[in-house]
C-alpha cells in the first residue's frame, strides 16, 4: 500500500545518505590526497594554509601535533632537500616541538678561590646554579613528549683537575627519552643528583684551579652542543657562563694566554681612548646565529674598580658580534655581579622562562 511505499522509500534514502557519509573522503583525507601531488616548498605551505583551519580549529597545539595530516606534511617537507635558513622559516608557519637547549659553563678558574676579588664565588655559584636548575624545571615540567635538556659543561677537559670526564654523565639532564609521560615526574629525585654533582665539581676545581679557556670552547666544544632545527622540532639554545668577565687561560706548557684587555687598554675606553681591542682569531670562522648567550657574575678587579667594566663589556660585544652570537646587539647579556644575589637569581629566571 501506499504507506509502507513511503517508509520504504524513506528507510531506502536514509540508509542511501548513510552509507555515502560512511564512505565519502574525509576532510583530512581530501588535504592528504591534495598534499601527495604537491612538488615545492610553497605548493605545500599553500595547501597546509588551505586546510589548517578546516581541520583544526579550536584544537590545542598537541592534538594538532599528533595529527595524521600533521604527520604527512612533515614526510612530504623532509623529502625535498630543504637548506637549514628553510628549516627555520618553516618554523614560522608550521606547529613544531618547541624545546629548551641550555648550556651552562662556570669559570673554573682562581676566580672561584680569590676572596680578594671575588670573595664567596662558590657559594654564589652554587647559588645561582640552583636557580638555573628551578627555572630550567619551571619552563619544562608541564610539558610532554618534548626534547628540553640542560647540561653543565667545562671550558676545557684541564679544568677540575681533568676529572670532568667521570662527572660530565651526572650533569646531563635530557628530557628526549621520557616518553608519553608528562615531564613532571621526570624531575623526581633529579635536583639531588644535580646538587650533589655540582658540588663534586667545585670540589675538584678548588684543589687545583686553572685558566677558563672559552676561546676553546667556543672553538671547538659548542659546535656540538648547539641544536639544529628540524621539520619537527625548534630548539631554543641557550648558553649561560658563569665568569668574572677576564678571560685567561694556560697552555700545555703553562704559559698564560690572556684575551681579555689588559688594564691599560679598560682604563683608556673609560678616558675615551678608543684602542681597537684584540679579538680572538680562533674564532674568527665560528657563527652561532641561533644561540642566546648571557654573563652572570662579571666583576672588576680591585685595581679596577669604576674603570674595566666598561671596556670588559665592549670586548665581549665585539667578541660575540664577530661569531655572529644572536643577541649580541642587545647588550642585556652582560650581568655583574650583584651584592644582592637574588637580583641575579631573577634575571636567569627571566631569561629562561
Amino acid at each position: 500500500n501506499k504507506r509502507a511505499l513511503i517508509i520504504f522509500v524513506s528507510f531506502f534514502l536514509l540508509f542511501t545518505v548513510f552509507i555515502y557519509l560512511m564512505l565519502r573522503p574525509s576532510a583530512e583525507a581530501k588535504a592528504v590526497a591534495e598534499l601527495s601531488v604537491c612538488n615545492s616548498l610553497d605548493e605545500i605551505k599553500s595547501n597546509w594554509e588551505r586546510n589548517k583551519y578546516e581541520l583544526y580549529r579550536g584544537e590545542d597545539e598537541m592534538s594538532i601535533l599528533g595529527s595524521e595530516y600533521l604527520q604527512n606534511v612533515r614526510v612530504k617537507l623532509n623529502s625535498l632537500k630543504l637548506k637549514q635558513k628553510e628549516i627555520d622559516q618553516i618554523h614560522t608557519w608550521l606547529p613544531v616541538t618547541r624545546s629548551l637547549n641550555l648550556i651552562v659553563v662556570p669559570d673554573l678558574s682562581a676566580r672561584i678561590k680569590d676572596e680578594i676579588n671575588n670573595p664567596g664565588q662558590v657559594q654564589n655559584d652554587t647559588a645561582l646554579l640552583s636557580q638555573i636548575w628551578d627555572s630550567f624545571e619551571k619552563a619544562t615540567y608541564l610539558k610532554m613528549n618534548s626534547k628540553d635538556k640542560l647540561q653543565v659543561d667545562v671550558s676545557d677537559r684541564s679544568q677540575a683537575q681533568g676529572s670532568f670526564r667521570n662527572l660530565a654523565d651526572n650533569l646531563i639532564f635530557d628530557l628526549s627519552a621520557h616518553k608519553n609521560r608528562v615531564n613532571r615526574l621526570y624531575f623526581e629525585g633529579k635536583k639531588q643528583l644535580f646538587t650533589e654533582n655540582i658540588g663534586k665539581l667545585y670540589a675538584a676545581a678548588l684543589t687545583s684551579t686553572s685558566g677558563a679557556d672559552y676561546v676553546y670552547y667556543f672553538n671547538q666544544v659548542l659546535p656540538s652542543r648547539v641544536k639544529a632545527n628540524t621539520i619537527e622540532d625548534h630548539y631554543r639554545n641557550v648558553l649561560i657562563i658563569l665568569t668574572d668577565g677576564y678571560l685567561e687561560a694556560s697552555d700545555r706548557n703553562g704559559t698564560v694566554k690572556v684575551f681579555t684587555p689588559n688594564s691599560t687598554q679598560l682604563e683608556q675606553h673609560v678616558q675615551g681612548v678608543l684602542v681597537p681591542l684584540k679579538l680572538p682569531t680562533a674564532t674568527l670562522q665560528s657563527s652561532y646565529p641561533t644561540l642566546e648567550v648571557y654573563l652572570f657574575e662579571v666583576n672588576e678587579r680591585k685595581q679596577g674598580i669604576g674603570q674595566h667594566a666598561k671596556g670588559l663589556k665592549r670586548w665581549w660585544v665585539e667578541w660575540f658580534k664577530s661569531m655572529k652570537i644572536e643577541n649580541a646587539d642587545e647588550e642585556e647579556f652582560f650581568h655583574l655581579r650583584q651584592d644582592a644575589l637574588s637580583n641575579s637569581k631573577q634575571a636567569i629566571d627571566e631569561i629562561i622562562n
